[in-house]
């Protein structure tokens, strides 16, 4: 007989292993857990739980969420650094003093090889 105990047990189980894929980059294998964490939370609904095994899973979703919080900041500023660099490659326009155009700056990427 599945009580919500044994569930509660289970969705522990797989907070500790998103956790795990968190901390080596695995992400794009997240969906997966996260819908076996629905499908066991829906399954627990009110069931008779206790408080501290409850409070270990509360736990652990929030330090689960604030890692995925970070990871996706660090991917935005990532994102900004990259287009902030393919700007800076590009340059700006500008006019001279006698009104021509002209392209500032610009900057060259240089391949380097490593060995």
């Amino acid at each position: 007989m599945w009580r919500a105990r044994d569930g509660l047990s289970q969705v522990q189980d797989l907070l500790d292993a998103q956790y795990d894929l968190l901390l080596s980059g695995k992400v794009t294998d997240l969906e997966s857990t996260a819908q076996a964490l629905s499908s066991l939370i829906e399954r627990i609904g009110h069931g008779n739980v206790e408080a501290a095994a409850l409070q270990r899973a509360k736990d652990s979703a929030q330090r689960n969420q604030r890692l995925i919080s970070n990871a996706v900041r660090a991917i935005k500023d990532v994102g900004a650094r990259l287009q902030s660099a393919r700007t800076a490659q590009r340059g700006f326009e500008s006019y001279t003093p006698y009104g021509m155009a002209r392209t500032v700056g610009g900057a060259r990427a240089k391949l380097i090889k490593k060995i």
